[in-house]
């Protein structure tokens, strides 16, 4: 099977990145897929991280983006392609944004089996507290971008809650909950003897 994995990858510091890179790792461990990563450019050139297919086809906030990635797609002939993906993973600018949320399902219009991680939704933002303008227009977009996204084969999401809402309010039943968890396959214990010595302190990190 041969996947294309669109997502910001390293060395881009591009968000969501270093979370591309464990699905990427994943899917390497799989004999049987042949995976190529459509990643964003990079400003600086700089080698690529060994052992992965890397294609820099797209970069944020470019309005071409969207067409860049389906001649990707067209050129490399997938059996599924893989976005991974915020609202903002393609522009900070609505409309490039929203064109960009736009790809999934024009993947899915060309023939491939399409698969969405979605890492949050606009339905839990406050955009008054954002200080968004036109925030009435703002939701209407988000609940389009999201109604585009759901219309991929498949959609993933990262907590119980989104999942709901997306059932809930979209009526959409190609939702899937994939928690977090650890992305490490041997997590390193910590050094307990060290606790408290010679103060105790917490980091603490997360979505709150």
């Amino acid at each position: 099977m041969k996947i294309c994995l669109v997502t910001t990858f390293p060395p881009s510091q591009g968000g969501l990145s270093e979370y591309g890179l464990h699905i990427a790792n994943e899917l390497q461990r799989n004999p049987f897929i042949r995976l190529t990563v459509l990643a964003d450019t990079i400003s600086t050139p700089e080698s690529e991280l060994e052992g992965f297919a890397v294609e820099r086809c797209w970069s944020f906030d470019d309005p071409t983006s969207s067409a860049r990635i389906l001649s990707a797609i067209r050129r490399q002939k997938p059996d599924v392609v893989w976005f991974n993906l915020l609202f903002s993973t393609f522009g900070r600018t609505p409309l490039i944004a929203f064109g960009g949320l736009l790809t999934p399902l024009l993947s899915r219009l060309f023939g491939c089996y399409t698969h969405v991680t979605l890492h949050h939704l606009m339905d839990t933002v406050n955009l008054q507290d954002a200080g968004v303008r036109f925030a009435r227009t703002y939701r209407l977009a988000g609940a389009l971008a999201t109604r585009m996204l759901l219309l991929s084969n498949s959609v993933s999401v990262l907590m119980p809650g989104y999942r709901k809402i997306l059932h809930d309010k979209y009526g959409r039943d190609n939702v899937h909950l994939r928690s977090h968890g650890i992305l490490s396959r041997e997590p390193e214990f910590p050094d307990l003897s060290r606790r408290g010595n010679p103060e105790h302190r917490i980091l603490a990190f997360g979505k709150w």
